[in-house]
């Protein structure tokens, strides 16, 4: 941890203290601190600070259209001596968090340390964020697991006046296209050639940036890891490792490897078993991320951190790390159904019910035993909606009240919690892209009408047309390991199943299987004993490593404190 220019820190009542990972430049009256990348500048570390210096203007209006023409992922700060910039990208990659009082003011880079320097305790949590919390796994808004720690939320500006100590928020950018900011009238054709304009622009600034440095491609049997290789192939990329994980004998890893062949791309299978990983949660490496990891806003995400743990030594350090996040969620896989099949004209408050069912239902379900209470959902609704009409509003058209719903999974599910996945590749201290989160394909599909995004009816109808590269077969109909589990499910299903009936059924193999058919197995963050008696109804893995995280916070799986 570096502390950054203390005697005039000390003498102006604010500190800001940066993690050594973030690049620092000066020029005339400025400072800068600068974490990531600009890919269609082709700027990292110190020449991208020295980039936004040269560009800096302290206007916000002009500050606003300057980032917006940053296309990749960082997080970057500006000082005069006068004010204080702080800027994230349009998921806040890389967090920043403060706390601000009426003498002093506190950046940090990592929320621990902001935590510990303060001497916040569980005397400080806080009681709504730790209500919501416990049934989503994450905070709302700025603010996190205790009372006056906040985070700079994604597509965010932070302007800081030092003489009176006062802070100023400005969007530049959310996930929600306003009335007045028409969708493209494109035919499809157009809207095509669009999108493969986009991508390819993406991809040749990426071969670009990394020159010759091995890629590793984290590749499943979904459309966006495969969108991503296609690309690679397309624009000649050779130093390419695709690397598929999970138990012996997935469907996933199946289908990668065929791809991978087909594209003569190297491929790597990393064997999950429940012993092993078992281990490895009880393990140093865990802890430590799980603790380096805490923003305080969400539970952190594990997705390849015990792959990486087992093969990082086998990797070049200067290797780029890419996954497929969020292609699903932008092309509009993640839209409720029922924003599809509403024929009647509703009422404003009708309007916003729907929305905030939706959310509910799918984003703050993590136990079935939470939120039974008619008073949690209106306390739940009034907070979310709270939130909402603070940056948006309902469209004039109920058409795209879609919008509403996806503008709020951004800023919380997909900025808030997903992308946190990519701290797993900081944390091995690998660099890392992702194409499907450029600035320019997010507007792209803002832009697109609710029929295009309808079962993703645009996304998918490009990627099948792809027929230069053949990666777009239907494969075999997708199976669970281990094999044990389909035959012994099957008999029982068919002797057990029907003595007891559906409903049973359905929560006894819930119980007894759903443990074993996790690809992954984040499952055994808990012992099979543990799962198979737990009479809670949990979502999925997700639940348990929420309850955990809680836990660290001297919070029970319902968000209150121990006693």
């Amino acid at each position: 941890m570096v502390y950054l220019n203390i005697k005039e820190i000390m003498k102006n009542n604010f500190t800001i203290k940066i993690d050594k990972s973030w690049e620092y430049v000066s020029k005339d009256e400025y400072e800068c601190w600068f974490k990531g990348y600009i890919s269609n500048f082709d700027l990292e570390g110190k020449d991208a600070a020295n980039h936004i210096l040269s560009n800096f203007t302290s206007e916000i209006t002009n500050l606003k259209k300057v980032i917006k023409n940053f296309f990749g992922h960082f997080s970057f700060i500006v000082k005069s001596s006068s004010k204080i910039y702080f800027v994230t990208d349009n998921l806040a990659s890389y967090p920043i968090f403060y706390f601000l009082d009426e003498k002093n003011f506190y950046v940090y880079t990592e929320s621990l340390s902001l935590k510990k320097d303060l001497k916040i305790g569980s005397k400080d949590l806080n009681p709504k964020q730790s209500f919501i919390a416990a049934r989503s796994g994450f905070t709302l808004g700025a603010e996190t697991l205790y009372k006056g720690i906040e985070t700079l939320e994604a597509g965010k500006i932070l302007e800081y006046d030092i003489k009176n100590n006062k802070k100023y928020l400005h969007n530049y950018f959310i996930y929600f296209l306003k009335d007045s900011q028409s969708t493209e009238a494109n035919n499809e054709m157009d809207k095509m050639s669009k999108l493969n304009n986009i991508l390819n622009s993406i991809f040749h600034e990426l071969k670009k940036n990394v020159q010759d440095k091995k890629i590793i491609v984290f590749l499943s049997g979904g459309y966006d890891s495969r969108i991503i290789v296609s690309y690679l192939k397309e624009h000649n990329f050779k130093n390419v490792l695709c690397i598929s994980y999970g138990q012996k004998g997935n469907w996933e890893s199946y289908v990668s490897k065929i791809i991978a062949d087909k594209l003569e791309f190297e491929w790597k299978f990393v064997e999950i078993n429940h012993k092993e990983i078992s281990k490895f949660y009880l393990g140093s490496t865990f802890k430590d991320y799980f603790q380096k990891a805490d923003t305080f806003c969400s539970t952190p995400v594990l997705n390849e951190l015990y792959v990486l743990s087992l093969i990082q030594d086998q990797i070049p350090k200067d290797s780029i790390l890419i996954n497929g996040q969020s292609g699903d969620f932008i092309s509009g896989n993640h839209i409720p159904k029922i924003f599809f099949e509403i024929k009647n004209s509703y009422s404003e408050d009708k309007r916003y019910d729907i929305i905030l069912d939706s959310i509910i239902g799918k984003h703050f379900s993590l136990w079935t035993d939470i939120i039974k209470t008619e008073e949690d959902i209106i306390y739940l609704k009034q907070v979310i909606l709270e939130d909402i009409k603070h940056n948006v509003s309902l469209p004039r058209r109920q058409y795209d009240d879609y919008k509403v719903y996806e503008y709020y999974e951004w800023k919380t599910r997909q900025s808030r919690f997903l992308i946190r996945n990519q701290k797993v590749y900081d944390f091995f201290n690998f660099s890392w892209r992702l194409p499907l989160w450029d600035q320019r394909l997010v507007d792209f599909w803002l832009k697109a009408d609710k029929s295009e995004k309808q079962n993703q009816n645009l996304w998918l109808r490009f990627i099948k047309d792809k027929k230069n590269i053949e990666v777009w077969i239907k494969y075999k109909k997708k199976w669970d390991v281990p094999v044990w589990i389909n035959s012994l499910r099957f008999f029982l299903k068919f002797t057990l199943g029907i003595m007891v009936g559906k409903k049973l059924w359905h929560v006894f193999q819930r119980r007894f299987f759903w443990w074993w058919t996790d690809n992954q197995f984040k499952t055994a963050i808990i012992s099979y004993k543990s799962w198979f008696s737990d009479r809670r109804v949990s979502r999925n893995a997700i639940s348990y490593l929420t309850e955990l995280w809680l836990k660290k916070h001297h919070l029970n799986w319902k968000g209150k404190i121990f006693k």
